[in-house]
C-alpha cells in the first residue's frame, strides 16, 4: 500500500506526563495525579518518579515508572499505546 503523505499511516500517539521527584505518601500521590484524571479523555496518562520503579498500573489505568527504566525501554511507552 502506497501513501501520498508517509506519516499518514501513524497513529496518534498523545499521552499525558507527569514528573515527580518522589512520591512517598496518599497526598503527594493525589497532588500530581489529579491533573491528570482532570483531563475528561481518555489518552494514556504516565507518572515518572525519580527512581528506577518497575513499570505498574494503577486502578485508573495509569503507567507509573521509575525514570531509569523509562529513559532505557523504549517498550514501556510502546506497551500502552
Amino acid at each position: 500500500m502506497a501513501f501520498s503523505d508517509p506519516h499518514s499511516c501513524l497513529k496518534s500517539q498523545k499521552l499525558y506526563i507527569q514528573s515527580a521527584y518522589e512520591i512517598a505518601d496518599p497526598v503527594k500521590l493525589k497532588q500530581e495525579t489529579e491533573s491528570l484524571m482532570r483531563t475528561g479523555d481518555f489518552f494514556r496518562k504516565i507518572v515518572i518518579v525519580g527512581d528506577s520503579q518497575s513499570p505498574r498500573l494503577d486502578e485508573n489505568g495509569m503507567l507509573h515508572v521509575g525514570v531509569i527504566p523509562f529513559l532505557v525501554d523504549r517498550s514501556i511507552v510502546d506497551s500502552i499505546m
